[in-house]
C-alpha cells in the first residue's frame, strides 16, 4: 500500500545523531551507536567505509613531498562539520596533528562537501559509496591508500512505532543492507 507521508530531515555527523532522538527531536535516526535507548531498537545497516580524495592539482600543489605530517599540517581539509570526529581522529592518530593544528573548511553538506573536493577546495574523506568504482571519472584520486575507516551504522526507532514508521523503517533497514557492506555477524 503506498501512502504519502511528510518528511523532515536533520543531518548531523553521523557521531552525533543520537543526540537528536534522545532529546525528542526526531522519531528515528542513523548513527555510529549500536546500543539503543530505552523503548527503542538499534537495527545493525551496513558498514560505510570512508576514503581521503581529493583532485590531481590539490595533491601536486599540497602533497608534492608525498603524504607526511607536514603535507597534512599545511594542506586545507574539507570536513562535514566541527563535529566530523573521523577526519580528525585520524589525523591525529595517524600523524599526531590535533584538531587546529591544520588548516580545514567545514562543508555540512554531502553533496556540496563532494563538489568542494572535486573542485580542490581541499581533501577529504569520502563514503566510497559516494564515489563511482573509477574515482579518476569524476576528477578525485585516493591520496592515501593505506588509510580507510569502516564505520558501521545503526538505524534507531521506537519499538512502539506506527504503522507507517514500521513500514519505513524496514524500508531503511532493507534499502541500507543493499547498498552497504554487511558484516553478518552484526545483523
Amino acid at each position: 500500500m503506498n501512502q504519502n507521508i511528510s518528511l523532515e530531515i536533520l543531518i548531523d555527523d553521523q557521531s552525533q545523531t543520537h543526540h537528536l532522538m534522545s532529546s525528542g527531536m526526531v522519531n528515528a535516526c542513523i548513527s555510529i551507536e549500536s546500543n539503543p535507548m530505552k523503548g527503542c531498537e538499534a537495527n545493525y545497516l551496513g558498514t560505510m567505509n570512508y576514503k581521503l580524495f581529493a583532485t590531481r592539482q590539490f595533491i601536486n600543489r599540497w602533497f608534492a613531498e608525498g603524504m607526511t605530517r607536514n603535507e597534512f599540517s599545511n594542506a586545507p581539509a574539507v570536513i562535514f562539520n566541527d563535529k566530523d570526529y573521523l577526519h580528525f581522529d585520524v589525523l591525529t592518530n595517524s600523524f599526531g596533528l590535533p584538531k587546529g593544528s591544520y588548516p580545514y573548511h567545514l562543508i555540512p553538506s554531502s553533496d556540496t562537501f563532494l563538489t568542494a573536493i572535486k573542485h580542490g577546495l581541499g581533501y577529504g574523506f569520502l563514503p566510497t559509496l559516494q564515489i563511482p568504482s573509477e574515482p579518476s571519472n569524476i576528477g578525485l584520486i585516493n591520496i592515501a591508500s593505506d588509510i580507510e575507516v569502516d564505520i558501521n551504522l545503526y538505524w534507531h526507532h521506537w519499538k512502539n512505532e506506527s504503522d507507517v514508521l514500521q513500514r519505513f523503517s524496514s524500508n531503511i533497514i532493507s534499502n541500507g543492507r543493499k547498498l552497504m557492506h554487511v558484516n553478518s555477524k552484526l545483523i
